[in-house]
């Protein structure tokens, strides 16, 4: 038989009052039982204010998540809709695509805020937040959701402002064309790219609320890469900040600028890219640009000032044992820092034309080349000719430097032609469209890369920007690398190094915690007869090393002469020695071997050298070899611009050094 309570027997009860018990001292464990009861009463009356009962209010939670999750996802796929039409707007320069990009960012906005409508006013949420039971397993999601909500509407907002800042770069005022276009085309553009600005960021404080751990495993990736790219874009467009002011100052938006162009000829080595064989003056006034014809350097230079006489200027000591006369424009670039080479140049520019200028922009023929990348063919009438990015080079050369075997002058009439040819490029490219302007921001970057293209200006803040974004040439050493280069200046007045072919091998050792370096330099001149100067190369090598290097010795060179009066950049020590390679007429070429060993401590982990090429040399080629622990590696590249060759444990890895960084905004 089953006793219930009311069958149990009760004890009879007392006689008389009843004595109460004494109270016992409370323990600890009663203390945690009680708290444990008052814990389970919270979630009861959480369960309670849930819904009527615990399975109704968590189905009732699961549909909220779902709705919420629903609203997420569709606002992210809009977005996403969105921002790919805009950006395949923007590569494609179309109004119609822009336009069409507008109501996916709409509907986006839609669904992100009502996604944060709900977490926000749905009382399930919020009376659990308020229990401290429940309030961490909410608490995460709910920030987290919230944040991803206002990083949709920020990313929708940024959208909307985009296509803005994109229609006035894809459609600019069409009755104004080259610099002016240019400069309506940033201050129109630059409030707009500000409003992105500030909507990126807002975008960037709501992802970072979003605890990724909370998201399902199948959302992280995309929510990391979304929140990457939102660091990049506003990195891109804080870039396009600081680059802006330049381009609107180079433009003469702030008032009339004239720049010296220096037409290099590297065929004439020198040690920032060659002999200044030509020039113009370009003067801008609010982006009316303006060509003025300067020709044939011995305009300005000649006649050549001689020691004692009005206008001498001591020339450097390599230059003075190549020749006796004063220091002119043409032979200006002496020096392999551009920054140092551009101000003389300006220097002896104001000296012999007897006007300042505001800059230099030293551009050889592959420099122009990377233009008519951009370009197109150009047609030159007063020649005959069409040039071609392809051919441009060689035309140039021809036109300039041959003679013939009879020594006549061409029928390009010498330096002429590369004026003529400058001023009718210059005509294209203030036509450009503005669908290129990318495109061309892009191959300006590839020449200053390659070293084709060099500028130095007065102004400070200008000079500083410059030099930020890669296109001064400046010798540059940092402080964690190892630094070398070799420069070659071509003093004998030919024209040998358009047909030199230059060959770099470097063996590299780590012995008994230093590493040696054994560099061999192979030359071959095979230079024809029928061009100005002859057909040898005489030739000023300067080897540019670390200051803590030692044992350091150079064979193949006779000595350096006239002491060494450059003050090479700072950490940096430089050799110099001269060498002559004369054509042999039987075998049609002349050969010459340079050897260059020195030795430097070895780092901790990894070593690296930085190897910054010559201005004005091609893609000579360079092989590497690594000797390290009884191994050996090689690597076989060329140096058509900086590399940076790393050296650790036994890997050899060869990498390109610093590029071109000046970027037009993107949107998208």
């Amino acid at each position: 038989m089953r006793i219930t309570e009311t069958d149990r027997p009760r004890p009879p009860a007392p006689a008389g009052p009843v004595r109460p018990l004494p109270r016992r001292p409370r323990r600890g464990p009663r203390r945690r039982s009680r708290s444990l009861w008052i814990g389970i009463a919270g979630l009861l009356i959480a369960l309670l204010l849930l819904g009527s009962g615990s399975v109704f209010a968590l189905r009732d939670l699961s549909s909220l998540q779902g709705r919420i999750g629903g609203d997420i996802t569709r606002g992210a796929n809009e977005l996403e809709a969105g921002r790919a039409l805009l950006k395949k707007a923007n590569s494609d320069h179309s109004a119609a695509l822009l336009d069409q990009s507008l109501p996916y960012f709409k509907a986006a906005r839609t669904h992100f805020g009502e996604a944060r409508t709900a977490i926000e006013q749905d009382g399930y949420l919020n009376a659990a937040g308020a229990v401290p039971v429940l309030n961490g397993w909410t608490g995460d999601r709910q920030r987290s959701i919230v944040g991803l909500a206002d990083m949709g509407v920020a990313l929708a907002d940024a959208g909307d402002a985009g296509v803005a800042a994109g229609r006035s770069l894809i459609q600019p005022d069409t009755t104004q064309k080259g610099g002016q276009a240019m400069i309506a085309v940033l201050n129109k553009a630059l409030p707009q790219i500000d409003l992105v600005k500030s909507d990126l960021s807002r975008a960037q404080a709501g992802a970072a609320k979003v605890d990724a751990a909370v998201l399902p495993a199948s959302q992280r990736p995309t929510f990391l890469n979304t929140k990457a790219s939102i660091t990049t874009q506003l990195a891109s467009l804080a870039e396009f900040d600081r680059f802006a002011p330049v381009l609107l100052e180079l433009l003469g938006a702030n008032g009339p600028r004239s720049y010296l162009v220096a037409q290099i000829d590297p065929a004439n080595l020198r040690g920032s890219g060659g002999f200044v064989g030509s020039y113009s003056v370009l003067s801008t006034n609010n982006g009316a640009l303006n060509l003025a014809a300067g020709g044939d350097i011995l305009k300005l230079d000649a006649p050549y000032p001689q020691p004692g006489q009005k206008g001498y200027v001591a020339p450097p000591n390599g230059l003075k044992q190549f020749a006796t006369h004063g220091w002119r424009l043409g032979d200006s670039l002496v020096s392999p820092d551009f920054a140092s080479a551009g101000k003389t140049a300006l220097d002896l520019y104001q000296a012999e034309a007897g006007h300042a200028v505001d800059g230099v922009i030293g551009v050889d023929p592959w420099a122009v080349a990377d233009l008519l990348n951009v370009l197109g063919p150009v047609a030159i009438p007063e020649y005959g000719k069409t040039v071609t990015a392809a051919d441009f080079p060689e035309t140039v050369f021809q036109a300039e430097e041959f003679r013939g075997l009879t020594g006549n002058a061409n029928l390009y009439d010498g330096k002429k032609f590369i004026g003529v040819a400058t001023g009718h490029v210059l005509e294209k490219l203030l036509a450009l469209a503005p669908s290129s302007w990318a495109g061309l921001v892009t191959n300006l970057n590839k020449a200053v890369t390659e070293r084709h293209l060099q500028v130095y200006f007065t102004q400070d803040a200008l000079q500083t920007e410059m030099s930020r974004v890669g296109w001064t040439g400046s010798m540059a050493p940092s402080a964690d690398e190892e630094f070398i280069r070799e420069i070659e200046s071509n003093y004998g007045d030919t024209k040998a190094n358009h047909f030199l072919e230059r060959k770099y091998s470097l063996t590299v050792q780590s012995i008994g915690g230093k590493l040696t370096h054994h560099l061999v330099i192979d030359l071959k001149d095979s230079m024809p007869d029928g061009y100005a100067g002859g057909r040898q190369y005489r030739c000023e090598l300067r080897f540019y090393y670390p200051a803590n290097a030692t044992d350091v010795r150079m064979a193949g060179t006779s000595g350096p002469g006239l002491p060494v009066d450059e003050v090479p950049p700072a950490g940096l020590k430089v050799l110099t020695g001269w060498f002559q390679i004369n054509v042999d007429l039987k075998s049609g070429f002349g050969t010459q071997q340079v050897v260059i060993d020195w030795t430097t401590p070895a780092t901790a982990g990894a070593h690296r050298i930085y190897w910054e090429k010559q201005a004005g040399t091609l893609a000579d080629a360079l092989s590497v070899s690594w000797a390290s622990g009884g191994q050996v590696r090689t690597a076989t590249t060329d140096l058509q611009s900086d590399r940076l060759l790393t050296f650790d444990n036994g890997k050899l890895t060869v990498a390109a050094g610093k590029t071109g960084q000046a970027q037009l905004p993107t949107v998208g």
